[in-house]
């Protein structure tokens, strides 16, 4: 490669700022510890592995403007996280060590920006060219605060906020102003030697350096700060007079002869009621609270698969989709996001929470408001919709729980499709970026409102959100609650998906994509102790056990799942049993019986309502394994074909209920995996050459821990059982009232729990129901319309399947007469 006719002599073309000696080097650390007695940073990440370093390749740090205060911040946290000091001349570069560069310097009162190539670029290309060298360059911004200020350009903004084209002026009085809101970015290293290889000169690869560096920093700071300060009555404005809102007000008084201005007017009064008014310093402020709020009242935040988020957020608009299980998710997110370095969300809050001075706080955190129900409103769902468009294409990060409110039982509710149906048509109209879809699982040790879920679910009235309630907070910062859980799913590209799906339009056709968002919040379940011990605590008929028959059957469950994963997004920390039992009945209800002979670990039936709770949270990870563990207990001996027709045939209907990820053709794939585990770890006797299956000896850990595996989904398929008997009694071609027959099966369904001495949360909750009858629509048994069941012929060949599978022996599995054998 020609070497540019301009640079000078290699000598003198290599010296950039940097210290020289090991003197230098001491005494910048001195000065480095002085000023970190008043400033604290984060970096971003927080691991080195995450930055992808090759080990033999030196790294040169490039920041966007040269400033010593940023260069002290990235010289802290290249020790902190043992990377190379950037403090070596670039001209003796080896593998292992460090320096820096810059690509503009700093005037008075604004950077100097000139069009020419930065010498020292130039130098370092030519470097990896005539040592035959790769150069890792690593671009790192430091931001001082997290306010970009408003758009408008001022004397307190240019002296005050992180301005990107600040001078060193602005950097000085920033020092003492944010100096203790520092964040560190390191981007991902881009090789030099690479560039060299696919540009015909080395004055081209710096300038595609240059750009490609430029680029990265604009991105990073729209990522982490955002864009400026909006003003939230310009926004009202510009959302009345939109092109949308201005169509639908002519039309609609065209066609009711209503006054223009009177609509326009309401339309205001929507806009006033929904629009967020975020601001970084009631952000800066949360952060704080939060801070302290939590280090009372949780032992910690647990966040997995959060790491990719803001490689994701540079070149994409984010959706967040979390489950809702709590009023604290709002702030747990928000607080999460905002410490993984990423912009908090304006994300949708029910209007129920729109009282003083809650509602005014979370307005300005970045929470819009939304009705229950827009009840046939269209004038307010025309403006809705244009505000949700508004902050997609302002590149504002979203956020709404696909559910439309708590779960009372802690499964996921069917998805509420009119938030997603608003997205998908913002994006048809005008997307610049594509847009990902983050599902989020959310989990807890301790919920706040268990009590009040278990209330609600007895048929006492739900107490509305109020100041009085938040009077009576002090209780719970004097209350434990363990820890919070926080795992990010599978993204879901929804730009390609749109791409190729040219009639998504309407609620139907987005239900697809809502079931899989669903599918994808329980990939990213994050199993803690708390919940591992609700499921075993649960499946116990008699709620009592000894502590060792406990920690061998929790022993042998963590060897199950570690081994056969639910989904790669599934997160189960690696402890032991005893570790697990130690955890959980430090924050649980789990109480201990002391005795000579061994201590028994038992649970109230009263309390076993609050574990139902955790115990649902998880449950999908252990349906597939407890389906196959009942089979066997069930059956005493199995033919493997009989195992895996009655686990298929099963799966139809506990899938969408459970929204499990499997799809029909991988579930047969799904059992051999967990019996092959099964059979390692002894669960499972294989006979006959392996042809059938027999539970262990009767006597054995094993058999107690398959036992108690297989009670798992026990009460989902003994109320399957209970609504298809009650629903035969209705012969084909004969309807019921949707509502009538809920009724009927929820005060069965309750009397049974009353009978069995079940305290299980389920046997209370209308959407048990419902879900069920969904199923039966989806597979064919019944059909619905107009709040009206019909039931098929098809359902009586059900019911005896669901009425067999029942007994206690399963005498002949071909009796599955809905199952085919051909589509296995």
């Amino acid at each position: 490669m020609n070497r540019p006719q301009n640079v000078a002599a290699e000598k003198e073309s290599l010296q950039v700022p940097s210290m020289l000696n090991s003197w230098w080097k001491q005494v910048f650390s001195w000065v480095e510890s002085f000023l970190y007695l008043w400033v604290r940073s984060k970096p971003f990440p927080k691991r080195a592995d995450d930055l992808k370093l090759h080990p033999d390749a030196p790294i040169c740090y490039v920041m966007n403007s040269r400033s010593f205060t940023d260069l002290f911040v990235l010289d802290h946290h290249c020790r902190e996280m043992d990377l190379p000091r950037p403090l070596n001349h670039l001209a003796e570069l080896t593998a292992g060590e460090g320096a820096y560069l810059y690509l503009a310097k700093a005037g008075l009162f604004q950077k100097k920006r000139g069009k020419d190539l930065p010498q020292a670029l130039l130098n370092l290309v030519e470097s990896v060219e005539l040592k035959k060298q790769d150069v890792q360059v690593i671009p790192v911004s430091v931001f001082w605060g997290r306010n970009p200020g408003k758009e408008e350009q001022s004397l307190f903004k240019l002296l005050f906020f992180d301005d990107e084209h600040g001078g060193w002026l602005q950097r000085f009085i920033k020092f003492f102003v944010q100096g203790r809101n520092v964040f560190c970015n390191f981007g991902q290293p881009i090789s030099i030697k690479e560039l060299v290889a696919e540009q015909p000169d080395l004055i081209s690869v710096a300038k595609k350096l240059r750009r490609v560096l430029r680029v990265h920093f604009h991105r990073q700071r729209d990522v982490v700060i955002g864009p400026y300060v909006y003003d939230r009555r310009q926004v009202m404005r510009n959302v009345v007079q939109s092109k949308t809102v201005r169509e639908f007000i002519d039309k609609e008084s065209e066609k009711k002869g209503k006054s223009k201005e009177k609509l326009e007017l309401q339309a205001y009064k929507y806009a006033n009621e929904i629009a967020a008014n975020q601001s970084p310093y009631i952000i800066r402020f949360f952060d704080i609270l939060l801070t302290w709020i939590f280090n009372r009242i949780y032992k910690g935040v647990e966040v997995r698969n959060g790491g990719d988020i803001r490689e994701l957020a540079l070149t994409h608009e984010i959706v967040y989709l979390p489950c809702h299980k709590s009023h604290m998710d709002y702030l747990l997110i928000g607080y999460v996001l905002y410490h993984l370095g990423v912009r908090v969300p304006h994300t949708a809050a029910g209007v129920n929470l729109n009282f003083w001075p809650i509602g005014a706080l979370f307005r300005r955190a970045g929470a819009f408001f939304i009705r229950r129900s827009f009840a046939g409103n269209r004038l307010y769902s025309t403006v809705f919709s244009e505000y949700v468009h508004y902050l997609l294409a302002s590149h504002h990060p979203l956020g709404f729980y696909i559910e439309g409110g708590r779960s009372r039982t802690g499964r996921l509710l069917s998805p509420k499709l009119g938030m997603l149906v608003m997205v998908i048509r913002s994006i048809q109209r005008r997307q610049e970026r594509p847009v990902l879809l983050i599902p989020l699982y959310i989990g807890y040790d301790k919920l706040m409102e268990a009590r009040s879920y278990i209330h609600e679910l007895r048929g006492k009235t739900k107490k509305g959100e109020s100041i009085w309630q938040l009077l009576r907070a002090g209780k719970i910062l004097r209350t434990e609650f363990g820890k919070a859980y926080i795992n990010f799913g599978k993204p879901i590209e929804l730009t390609s998906i749109l791409s190729q799906e040219a009639n998504m339009e309407g609620s139907k056709a987005v239900i697809p994509l809502a079931k899989e968002v669903m599918r994808r919040i329980n990939g990213a379940i994050y199993l803690s102790p708390v919940s591992l011990l609700s499921v075993a605590m649960i499946a116990l008929p008699r709620k009592a056990i000894p502590e060792q028959d406990l920690i061998n059957i929790i022993d042998l469950w963590a060897k199950l799942l570690h081994e056969v994963p639910y989904s790669d997004r599934f997160y189960f920390p690696e402890k032991t049993a005893k570790e697990f039992l130690k955890d959980a009945e430090k924050i649980t209800y789990l109480k201990r019986f002391q005795h000579p002979s061994g201590d028994v670990i038992h649970v109230s039936e009263k309390d076993c309502a609050f574990l139902s709770y955790y115990r649902n949270s998880v449950l999908p990870v252990f349906v597939l394994p407890s389906l196959i563990a009942s089979f066997v207990i069930q059956n005493r001996v199995i033919s493997l074909e009989d195992l895996k027709l009655g686990c298929a045939g099963y799966y139809q209907l506990l899938k969408d209920e459970f929204y499990l990820h499997w799809s029909e053709s991988e579930i047969v794939k799904a059992v051999d995996h967990y019996l092959k585990t099964f059979l390692a770890l002894g669960l499972l006797v294989p006979q006959q050459n392996g042809s059938h299956y027999a539970c262990p000896d009767l006597a054995s850990e094993q058999y107690l821990a398959l036992r108690t595996l297989g009670f798992v989904v026990g009460g989902t398929l003994q109320r399957y059982r209970l609504y298809a008997l009650l629903l035969s009694q209705y012969k084909q071609g004969l309807t019921v009232e949707h509502d009538e027959f809920s009724k009927t099966c929820r005060l069965a369904s309750q009397r049974v729990s009353i009978l069995n001495g079940d305290a299980e949360i389920e046997y209370f909750d209308k959407t048990e129901f419902d879900h069920f009858i969904e199923s039966m629509h989806n597979l064919g048994y019944i059909a619905t319309a107009d709040n009206v069941i019909t039931v098929k012929e098809e359902l009586q060949e059900l019911t005896e399947t669901l009425t067999i599978i029942g007994e206690e022996r399963v005498q002949d599995p071909s009796k599955l007469k809905f199952l085919k054998k051909d589509e296995l």
